[in-house]
């Protein structure tokens, strides 16, 4: 297998209340290799509480990840999964 920095080794990923406890400042490195990691074609599936109150752990990356679904040619496709263009 590839190392995920390398060639594309996945045709799903999931990230279930993951994306919004990623630090700011690490953002374009996790984000980046997830991006890296998925297929043209493949799934992301991710829930993400960006905005849940009371929760001061979690960042809100609405818009970092909707620029990240632009840059990396991610489309929604329901409520939690976005795929990867071909």
């Amino acid at each position: 297998s590839t190392s995920i920095r390398g060639n594309p080794d996945y045709d799903v990923a999931v990230a279930v209340d993951v994306i919004e406890h990623i630090h700011p400042g690490e953002w374009d490195d996790a984000m980046g290799t997830l991006a890296r990691a998925i297929r043209p074609g493949g799934i992301l599936y991710a829930h993400n509480n960006f905005k849940q109150p009371g929760f001061p752990q979690h960042f809100d990356h609405t818009e970092r990840f909707e620029a990240w679904c632009d840059q990396y040619h991610f489309k929604k496709e329901s409520d939690y999964t976005w795929r990867k263009s071909s």
